[in-house]
């Protein structure tokens, strides 16, 4: 009779310690280190990491692929979504201004089947723009990811 008693008071232990919510702790000692995203304009996210000093290291802007419906509370999911190359300029220009890239080294597109990176360096700072196949328009490209990242910080 007691070890029936023992089993049904661990059972219950156990089913109430693992219906617990994670907490951030707990993510960041399974996970590491977390990051930060913002978003940036509506549904597009940028996610940034900073070096020791607190200074943006590498930001990624990229859609945001979920998506709330407010009428349900539900989610809707998209794969992949594309970003106007104008609208990441304009979010580049405010996170990394022209002023602070420094001079221009050079651009470097590399092709892959129907993906691309193009690759420019500045001075102080390295843009990698992701680009795939645009299903629509025959030889047209998608923007679907920026890279910014701060060559000489760590």
């Amino acid at each position: 009779m007691k070890l029936k008693i023992l089993t049904i008071a661990l059972f219950v232990l156990f089913s109430a310690t693992s219906i617990t919510a994670q907490t951030s702790a707990d993510l960041q000692t399974k996970y590491g280190k977390s990051l930060e995203a913002y978003e940036v304009r509506p549904n597009v996210l940028m996610t940034v990491e900073y070096t020791k000093n607190g200074e943006i290291l590498e930001a990624v802007i990229e859609t945001r692929h979920t998506h709330k419906k407010s009428e349900n509370n539900s989610y809707s999911v998209t794969a992949v979504s594309v970003l106007s190359p104008i609208l990441v300029a304009e979010i580049i220009e405010e996170i990394a201004p022209a002023s602070e890239r420094g001079r221009r080294l050079n651009q470097i597109t590399f092709y892959s089947s129907c993906n691309s990176i193009a690759t420019e360096k500045y001075e102080n700072v390295e843009i990698l723009w992701s680009y795939k196949c645009g299903e629509v328009v025959k030889g047209s490209s998608e923007l679907y990811a920026v890279q910014v990242r701060w060559r000489k910080r760590l």
